[in-house]
């Protein structure tokens, strides 16, 4: 009994994999187009607002899965973000 209990657990955890989340990854695209495209348009440039808000979604898409591969890229991102804004 204890072994297939372990048995079920492993296969759960090993399924349940944080790195493979099409949402995140697909968020993470959009967001970083988003910025590229941000960062080269002069006239939204100059809005701070527009700025902010795209900083703010890539903390949350941090927040949001914290384990996924994209983590350490999107705290990058508004960290780099924030920097220009400054």
């Amino acid at each position: 009994m204890p072994t297939l209990l372990l048995a079920q657990l492993m296969a759960s955890f090993l399924s349940a994999s944080p790195n493979g989340d099409a949402a995140a990854e697909q968020t993470y695209a959009e967001l970083k187009q988003h910025s590229i495209e941000l960062r080269g348009d002069a006239k939204r440039n100059k809005n701070r607002s527009n700025w902010q808000r795209i900083i703010k979604r890539f903390e949350l898409l941090a927040e949001k899965y914290p384990r996924h591969v994209r983590a350490p890229d999107a705290h990058f991102w508004a960290a780099n973000l924030a920097a220009d804004l400054a």
